[in-house]
């Protein structure tokens, strides 16, 4: 095999020192978004275990994610529907139900998911009138909800839509002093609906495998200069004939 020679090109260079650096970052992150799903998933996994503690509790907590709270106390017979929510491909919302706690707290309780395919059409759903003992998780979003535009709500109407969860606005549209955070019901309670809730958007895994798919973008573009710069093609073909 002949002597390899090199002839560097300064666009292939210019090129490669941006492409290589530039998938070996993107890896990098990749990676770091995998330990923060997995530090997320403990987290939950962690919470799950905990005791139910009460609603006045919930504040000494920094992280009130998933927070396992006991509730008690009626519903009022004002709902809300969460629309555009997919499950298992099929469109839907997320039942929120207006819940008052005996300590006179008004909190949102999302029921869970059900199936409503025409918004044209009011799902329909029963909610208990008698007092009732919820086990919930505190329902905290990592940021803020995006919208094109204010909520219009009616406070004299018991069921309607909304377009994106925002409890500051449904507050002063239904001028009511709300809970400034959801609880969601646990899937044992008999007037629940799919709580099927999803923990993490992205496994884990998943941002491993595209890690690795940014680290071959960067060995490749490394090849590709070390053939488009050198003989080394050429040699390799003498080689096999």
């Amino acid at each position: 095999m002949g002597k390899i020679k090199f002839s560097v090109g300064w666009k292939s260079t210019l090129l490669t020192v941006i492409v290589v650096p530039l998938c070996f970052s993107l890896g990098l992150w990749q990676l770091e978004r995998s330990v923060e799903k997995e530090e997320i998933a403990a987290s939950y996994q962690n919470r799950a275990q905990m005791t139910a503690i009460t609603i006045n509790d919930v504040d000494s907590f920094i992280d009130k994610t998933n927070l396992p709270v006991t509730l008690s106390g009626v519903y009022t017979g004002q709902h809300l529907l969460l629309e555009n929510q997919w499950r298992r491909k099929k469109l839907g919302v997320e039942v929120l139900s207006l819940f008052e706690t005996k300590e006179g707290q008004r909190v949102l309780i999302n029921r869970g998911w059900i199936e409503n395919k025409d918004r044209n059409v009011v799902p329909i759903f029963e909610t208990p009138s008698n007092i009732q003992i919820l086990q919930t998780l505190v329902y905290q979003p990592s940021k803020a909800p995006y919208s094109l535009g204010d909520l219009i709500l009616d406070k004299a109407v018991d069921i309607q839509r909304l377009s994106y969860l925002d409890i500051e606005q449904i507050s002063q549209q239904l001028e009511i002093e709300l809970y400034p955070l959801s609880f969601r019901l646990n899937e044992s309670n008999s007037f629940a609906f799919d709580t099927n809730w999803p923990e993490i958007n992205v496994k884990p895994e998943t941002h491993i495998g595209y890690a690795v798919q940014w680290f071959l973008f960067a060995a490749l573009a490394l090849i590709v200069f070390l053939f488009a710069n050198s003989n080394l093609g050429t040699l390799i073909r003498k080689r096999d004939k």
